[in-house]
């Protein structure tokens, strides 16, 4: 038997082995170092293809804002090194947040980089092979008005990315029909246990004493599913950036 057994010219290990069954010798394939590293780099290619191809359909159906992906921490400008710290972490012990579905609710005035670190997490995440959806309730709800195929779709993808990002929490408006999406989406995620992470211009204060039943129902959810609750202070960046944009045209235009 020995001379029938094989190996890889490229690594040396055996790509066939002799195995007894019912008391008879037989040859079985076997796989080497090399061809299971070939198999897990094509496995690896093919499932980022596969969220490649997800996240253009959420982008296509205008679920998922462009913006949200020019987001990354290489472009982190030292604002608030404790959150920036805190968003890396997130991601390298991924795993564990998954695993025990812990959310982020980061809070705080317009314009001061919340739905800048949520996105980073979500764009390193998607790079290490998670599938993310980045999206706002509107853009929910203006795809639910008309309950079609591309609606169940859209409800499955909400529910089912590892990770789902909701930015602006809170501005939008307060019908029956919207505060039952929206617990609707809230309490599946809760339920099939998976991360969310919230951006809002709520304080912590109006999310912890809803004026209403229908808030309570939603706040009481996100709060237990966004165990961490970051309060956002840095420089106001919109107002920053509209500053610098006022004084490069008055001197380029006015000099």
């Amino acid at each position: 038997m020995d001379n029938i057994i094989t190996y890889c010219k490229e690594c040396g290990e055996q790509t066939n082995m002799i195995v007894n069954i019912l008391g008879q010798n037989r040859i079985v394939p076997c796989i080497c170092k090399c061809r299971k590293e070939k198999l897990e780099k094509q496995q690896d290619l093919e499932l980022k293809k596969d969220l490649e191809r997800r996240r253009n359909i959420l982008i296509t159906q205008g679920i998922m804002d462009k913006e949200f992906l020019k987001n990354n921490f290489d472009k982190y400008n030292g604002s608030n090194i404790k959150i920036f710290n805190l968003c890396k972490k997130y991601v390298e012990n991924w795993e564990i947040m998954k695993k025990e579905n812990i959310g982020i609710l980061f809070y705080g005035d317009v314009g001061r980089g919340k739905t800048f670190f949520a996105s980073c997490i979500a764009n390193e995440l998607f790079k290490n092979g998670i599938s993310v959806c980045v999206t706002s309730f509107p853009k929910i709800i203006d795809k639910l008005m008309n309950f079609n195929e591309e609606s169940k779709f859209l409800i499955e993808n909400v529910k089912s990315q590892n990770l789902l990002v909701i930015d602006d929490f809170g501005v939008e408006r307060e019908t029956e029909y919207v505060l039952e999406q929206i617990f609707k989406i809230i309490d599946d995620r809760l339920r099939v246990g998976l991360p969310t992470i919230i951006t809002t211009n709520l304080s912590l204060e109006q999310l912890k004493d809803p004026k209403t039943l229908a808030q309570r129902r939603i706040y009481d959810r996100i709060l237990e599913m966004c165990s961490i609750q970051i309060l956002v202070d840095n420089q106001n960046n919109r107002q920053e950036k509209s500053i610098r944009k006022t004084q490069l045209a008055r001197d380029i235009l006015l000099d």
